[in-house]
């Protein structure tokens, strides 16, 4: 009678992760009941017209233009489902930064598994507009930076309105 074979052990593969699959801002982010989303207008770039009746040191410290955008971004657990730290932060186009969100997240169990995340930014625009950079760190390691280009004008007073100088 011959003898079996041992079997084979065989090494767990491993795949690494987690994954940031998706970073982007849109205008809008859809939810059904079965959690599929859809994405309204993925953008890179935006052009903001002001009024020409808007106050004429808008936008600046004094008085800033609000402005608020959607944030997708989509993890895949990998090897590394359970509890991670999730923080973004903005960089305005003067160089000031601010964390506009710090948290505890947890991505799924399979590897295919995660966390879709949607996040409305409101940010307060000072300037003529520029380059706007959201970081995304996850567990303190820097994933992506996603850029903005902003850029803010005012139209121009119709023809036929007379601004009154005494106002």
């Amino acid at each position: 009678m011959a003898k079996a074979k041992p079997k084979k052990k065989t090494a767990e593969r491993v795949i690494g992760g987690p994954f940031l699959a998706a970073a982007f801002y849109c205008e809008g982010i859809l939810e059904d009941t079965h959690g599929k989303l859809t994405i309204q207008n993925i953008i890179d770039s935006l052009h903001i017209v002001l009024s020409p009746f808007s106050p004429k040191d808008m936008p600046s410290d004094k008085a800033p233009l609000p402005f608020n955008i959607q944030i997708m971004l989509a993890f895949k657990s990998g090897d590394a489902p359970g509890k991670h730290r999730l923080k973004l932060e903005i960089e305005s186009p003067s160089g000031r930064r601010d964390i506009i969100k710090d948290e505890d997240i947890t991505l799924t169990d399979p590897p295919y598994g995660g966390i879709n995340i949607k996040n409305n930014i409101a940010m307060s625009i000072v300037s003529n507009g520029g380059l706007y950079l959201v970081d995304v760190y996850l567990d303190d390691v820097i994933m992506t930076r996603i850029p903005l280009n902003l850029t803010v004008t005012r139209a121009e007073m119709p023809a036929n309105v007379q601004m009154n100088n005494n106002a």
